[in-house]
């Protein structure tokens, strides 16, 4: 069995970040470095795009928080677009992309399972916690946790802590007891990272965290981010769970993440109007009450 945890798990990523967290001048513009690029920040100005005009379709409402959004963009000196949306696209705003992808992730939760107030969440790989501070601004959970590698914890802790976003704990997944998943969780998200540990590592997620959170949120990238064959599949994946179901369309899914071959998998919630799932091993759409 290998050492490396994930694809991301590789001397250069983690290092750097932990640099980003000590240094202040790189930190003033981690997310400008190829490394994070490489990573994290990787979302390209076109699909930033997309990401605003569905999540405006999906949750509208949401653009009453732009400006607390745009915090995320004030730290790490990421690129920003101005975009243009509304009525005959007279509105504009200036977003980095991936905050555009936070935010239409927070439209999914707020579709698939409504409030995300007094909720315990876990994020498996939290990036620099751009996700985590997105959900802040417009929800007060009982606890967030994020699970990382103990360096890029540093980074993410740094970031959120500049911003003044509380309320979070960082923890390793070897640091993962009782102490953190006693009472269990009722919402555990994952963008893109579960999909791409090690399958000793995300056996071990599945047992603290997946199998007693009562919702899941895993956007996955089987075809393009796997690097062992003994990662879960996405059928094992949607078997974890006897309510889980899989998406590969709009809605949810942007353009990008279609392209890519992405899979949405959820349990715990709500099939939203107009959403068709492709489970392969059952079509039974469960009734959750939420």
């Amino acid at each position: 069995m290998s050492d490396k945890t994930s694809c991301s798990d590789n001397e250069v990523y983690p290092r750097f970040c932990e640099l980003a967290s000590n240094d202040e001048r790189v930190f003033a513009t981690f997310r400008r470095d190829p490394v994070y690029r490489g990573v994290v920040e990787t979302v390209p100005r076109e699909a930033g795009h997309d990401y605003l005009n569905k999540m405006l379709l999906q949750s509208k409402a949401l653009s009453i928080y732009f400006k607390e959004f745009k915090k995320n963009d004030l730290l790490g000196n990421p690129q920003v677009f101005t975009y243009r949306y509304g009525f005959l696209k007279l509105k504009k705003i200036a977003f980095s992309p991936t905050t555009l992808r936070y935010i239409k992730v927070l439209a999914d939760l707020q579709t698939l399972f409504d409030s995300l107030n007094h909720m315990r969440i876990v994020e498996i790989g939290g990036g620099y916690g751009g996700q985590c501070a997105i959900i802040s601004r417009v929800f007060k959970h009982a606890l967030y946790t994020i699970v990382d590698l103990e360096p890029c914890l540093k980074l993410t802790r740094r970031y959120l802590e500049s911003l003044g976003i509380h309320g979070v704990s960082y923890v390793t997944m070897r640091e993962l007891d009782e102490t953190y998943t006693k009472g269990g969780f009722d919402l555990v998200i994952s963008n893109y990272a579960f999909s791409e540990l090690s399958r000793y590592v995300q056996d071990e997620y599945i047992s603290k965290i997946i199998s007693g959170a009562s919702r899941g949120y895993f956007l996955c990238n089987f075809s393009t981010h796997t690097w062992e064959k003994e990662q879960y599949s996405e059928y094992e994946m949607m078997n974890l769970r006897p309510d889980s179901l899989v998406f590969k369309k709009y809605p949810p899914l942007s353009n990008i993440d279609i392209q890519c071959n992405i899979s949405l998998i959820v349990f715990g919630a709500q099939l939203p109007k107009g959403w068709k799932h492709e489970n392969s091993s059952s079509q039974a759409t469960p009734k959750v009450s939420l």
